[in-house]
């Protein structure tokens, strides 16, 4: 269950402070930067990084709404699954233009806002189309995501999680 994966990119989060350090623009920045790695993946056609952003968007959104906590995010997550698939079928399979439109936009609303109900399930409405326009599986990418992320290391700077390997590149 998705849940599941939820309460472990949270209790990693808490391991590395980033309720208390972190910032909501500073994830904010985080979740715009990954998702900028998705549009890459998209028009690329590069099938690995989609689903490494796809999952990495997803933690950015959890640990933003962690960092925030105004947000319900189990009611996003409902609305946004209904609505995926509500505004597919009512309007169809949606080209890659028109998903990387739909990623700046939803973005737009998490910089602005921060992280609230509606930007949470905006942007997860998003996801999970162009995860379902690329036969992936969401729950698949986050918990590639989780695997990748559970035993990183790094610092928070100016309020967002750098990882380790990051920051020796800048020293």
């Amino acid at each position: 269950m998705i849940k599941d994966l939820d309460e472990k990119i949270i209790s990693w989060a808490r391991w590395r402070d980033l309720h208390k350090k972190g910032t909501v623009e500073g994830q904010a920045i985080k979740t715009a930067e990954e998702v900028a790695e998705l549009i890459i993946g998209l028009s690329k056609n590069d099938k690995d990084k989609i689903i490494d952003s796809i999952g990495d968007v997803y933690v950015t959104l959890v640990v933003g709404n962690l960092i925030q906590g105004k947000a319900d995010f189990e009611r996003a997550f409902n609305r946004a699954e209904i609505d995926s698939k509500n505004t597919v079928g009512h309007y169809g399979a949606p080209d890659k233009a028109e998903q990387i439109i739909n990623l700046m936009m939803a973005t737009k609303e998490v910089l602005i806002l921060g992280y609230t109900t509606h930007t949470i399930s905006f942007l997860l409405m998003v996801i999970m189309i162009v995860a379902g326009e690329n036969q992936l599986n969401l729950k698949n990418c986050v918990e590639s995501a989780y695997e990748e992320i559970k035993g990183r290391k790094g610092r928070i700077i100016d309020g967002t999680f750098v990882k380790e390997s990051d920051l020796i590149d800048k020293d």
